[in-house]
């Protein structure tokens, strides 16, 4: 009989081999939640714009925020979490904040398909642009919302002649007429797209900011580091590990700052690994050789890094 103790508080794995077991450890290590001090800062931010648009006058236009920074910093997570807070705030049930992912084709007619299929409408891409839009305005209106996100917003870059378009019918049909606050969030593109539409930049109160963590900017050393040590008490009080790592000790932070690139997600993919190679080892204590081997695999052989920063600790 299998007397490891369970992975996570309430995760109990069966003894289907050790797949289940590194599969339940991962599963884990994605649901750990840990404060990062960016990522909040974002979230107050979107927040702002919300309770704004929330005490606006009916009708007033309304205005909009960035957030804009390269994939794995903690987006879709300040999004997430965004939706949560405002969710326990509405005291009438009303759905205050959507989120709408812009649709792959980058056209104009896509935007109000993706709006009605964030809205769980059925046939959200059936009927003329000019219907969807009126169908999608007027759900919004009825389901209370007052605050867009619209995610992936770097895609309305991809046809040049269709990103000021895009962010043109954005602002008349939603921001204009005081149906709603808007977000722009994506990758570095979303703000060539942008710049193609003055009116809405000139409406963005505050362009928010969730880029990656650079070891030799001021402030940024101690962020990565509380970082990375409240995730491995968490690992630990999980039993997710036996024993401390030792990611807050010595020059342990500023490499795996280097080997993620300060970017959380890269951060999170490495600890996964890592937690792989000491469970396929037959224990729960991940070593530097541990980390070495998961930059290799996560970072190296993806091309996100010329070298390992945790070489030494491989040999």
């Amino acid at each position: 009989m299998d007397e490891r103790p369970p992975l996570g508080d309430e995760v109990q794995v069966a003894d289907g081999g050790i797949v289940h077991v590194i599969a339940a450890a991962w599963a884990a290590i994605d649901a750990i939640d840990v404060d990062y001090g960016p990522q909040a800062d974002a979230v107050d931010g979107l927040d702002l714009q919300l309770q704004t648009a929330l005490l606006a006058r009916p009708c007033a236009p309304c205005n909009a925020v960035t957030l804009i920074a390269p994939r794995g910093t903690g987006k879709s997570r300040a999004l997430a979490m965004l939706a949560k807070r405002s969710r326990r705030d509405a005291v009438d049930g009303a759905r205050r904040v959507l989120s709408v992912n812009m649709d792959t084709a980058g056209t104009v007619e896509s935007v109000p398909s993706a709006i009605l299929a964030a809205l769980g409408e059925p046939r959200h891409d059936a009927g003329k642009p000019a219907l969807r839009w009126i169908r999608a305005t007027t759900r919004l209106r009825d389901a209370g919302v007052r605050f867009v996100l619209f995610d992936e917003f770097n895609r309305a870059a991809r046809r040049s002649t269709m990103s000021g378009p895009i962010c043109e019918a954005i602002f008349e049909k939603i921001m204009e007429p005081g149906l709603a606050a808007v977000a722009f969030v994506g990758e570095d593109d979303a703000s060539r797209a942008l710049r193609r539409a003055p009116s809405v930049l000139e409406r963005i109160d505050e362009e928010l900011d969730l880029g990656p963590l650079d070891w030799l900017r001021p402030g940024d050393d101690a962020i990565f580091a509380d970082f990375i040590g409240r995730f491995e008490a968490e690992m630990l009080r999980l039993h997710l590990i036996d024993r401390p790592i030792g990611l807050g000790l010595g020059e342990t932070p500023r490499l795996m700052c280097e080997a993620t690139s300060g970017r959380l997600r890269r951060f999170v993919k490495i600890m996964k690994s890592a937690t792989a190679e000491a469970i396929q080892r037959g224990d729960r204590s991940v070593t530097s050789r541990d980390l070495a081997q998961a930059v290799q695999d996560t970072v190296v052989k993806r091309g996100f890094l010329d070298g390992n920063p945790f070489e030494e600790f491989g040999n």
